[in-house]
Parts: structure tokens; sequence; C-alpha cells
């Protein structure tokens, strides 16, 4: 009888340590699937990101294009202002012509700047 109740109670542990196998088993994996499913979603947080980041740096070098444009565009104003000047007055011109050039230098020299520091 002894063996018996010794042979049920093996089996009854072996069962037992068959669905704790079974238990830890599963439980690993979920763990492996839950897991994947996070990397997964950063991975495509991370691409949309991306994207705008990438957009966004489309957008301001669009801008800094527009700039130099609007630039050109009163330089080339100014540099007429000038010449008309020089036909008129050619005494005040040389000052006004003078002063026009170093405002466009200093507004090329701005726009150079805001180009470099904001494509970081």
């Amino acid at each position: 009888m002894v063996s018996r109740e010794l042979f049920a109670e093996l089996s009854c542990r072996d069962n037992h340590i068959k669905e704790l196998t079974a238990s830890t088993s599963s439980s690993l994996e979920y763990e492996k699937i839950k897991s994947s499913l996070r990397e997964h979603q950063l991975e495509n947080k991370v691409e949309m990101q991306t994207v705008l980041i990438l957009d966004g740096t489309e957008k301001e070098e669009e801008a800094i294009r527009q700039l130099f444009l609007s630039l050109e565009h009163y330089k080339t104003g100014y540099h007429e202002l000038g010449e008309a000047f020089v036909r008129h007055n050619k005494r005040r011109a040389v000052h006004v012509r003078d002063h026009c050039t170093e405002v466009s230098l200093t507004m090329l020299r701005d726009l150079q700047k805001i180009k470099t520091e904001g494509c970081r």
C-alpha cells in the first residue's frame, strides 16, 4: 500500500510540475509577444517622428529660400534707387548707394547665419 501511495504522490507531483511548466511557458510566451508588440509600437513612433523632422526641415529650407528671393528683390530695388539718385544728385548718391550696399550685406550675413544655425 505504501508503494501505491508513493506512486500516486509521485504521479500527482509530476502532474503539478507539468502544469507549472506549461504555465511558465505560457507566461514567457505572453511576455515575448508583449515585448515584441511594444518594440513594434516604438519603431512606428520613431518612424513618425523622423517623418515630422524631415518635413520641418524641408519647410525651414523653403522659408530660407523665400527669404533669399526677397532679399534679392530688395537688393535690386536698392541698386535701382541708388542709380536713380546718381543720375539726379551725384553728391548724395554715393552715400545712399554705400548705405544700400551695407544694408544688403548685413541682410545677407543675417540670412546666412539663420541658414547655418537653423539647419542644425
